[in-house]
């Protein structure tokens, strides 16, 4: 006996029914929001301390190196050591705004 049963249809929700991809999910949204509020809150301090157009976009240059960092460190691959790379994410963009903050 032959039955056409088609498979069943995956739904865009059904991975969040899967308990540990929930939490991470959720604590992904979390840090997100997070960041977005830091970033407003850093922009709106430096706009109150000095609102030099040079110093806010000193604020954003630092603020995206470590994104700019991460991305190489990712599409490098296993192509050289990671440990170095990895280990201080935001030491480049720290180093880079307090230069640009002196200089400026």
């Amino acid at each position: 006996m032959k039955t056409d049963s088609a498979p069943p249809q995956a739904t865009l929700w059904e991975p969040l029914g899967v308990t540990a991809f929930r939490l991470l999910w959720i604590a992904t949204v979390i840090s997100n929001v997070g960041m977005a509020i830091q970033g407003v809150a850093a922009t709106w301090l430096m706009m109150s301390v000095d609102a030099r157009p040079t110093m806010v976009a000193a604020l954003q240059a630092a603020a995206t190196l470590g994104t700019c960092k991460q991305c190489l460190v990712g599409l490098s691959g296993g192509t050289i050591v990671r440990r170095g790379l990895d280990s201080q994410p935001h030491t480049c963009s720290t180093s880079v705004f307090r230069t640009l903050w002196r200089g400026g």
